[in-house]
């Protein structure tokens, strides 16, 4: 069963900016091609935390490589059930 994802004020203004700057410095197409990417590796951190690696054990941080200029940090959150 997927995790729920849920970015941080952060998060989506990083996606903002790099999304602006995608468009007006390549155009659509790469902006849609960097978008469809995003958006199957959220799928993946939802699908299988524990695929990628822990680079920060005290604060549980893990990264997930999107592009060779993109990563996403995130931390898995324990369940409230």
């Amino acid at each position: 069963m997927n995790k729920p994802v849920s970015l941080t004020p952060i998060a989506l203004a990083d996606l903002d900016n790099v999304s602006l700057y995608l468009i007006t410095s390549f155009g659509l197409k790469v902006l849609e091609n960097f978008l469809a990417l995003y958006e199957a590796r959220i799928a993946s951190i939802a699908e299988y935390p524990e695929r990628y690696p822990v680079i920060n054990e005290k604060l549980k941080l893990r990264k997930a490589v999107l592009t060779k200029h993109n990563i996403i940090l995130y931390r898995e959150m324990m369940d409230k059930n």
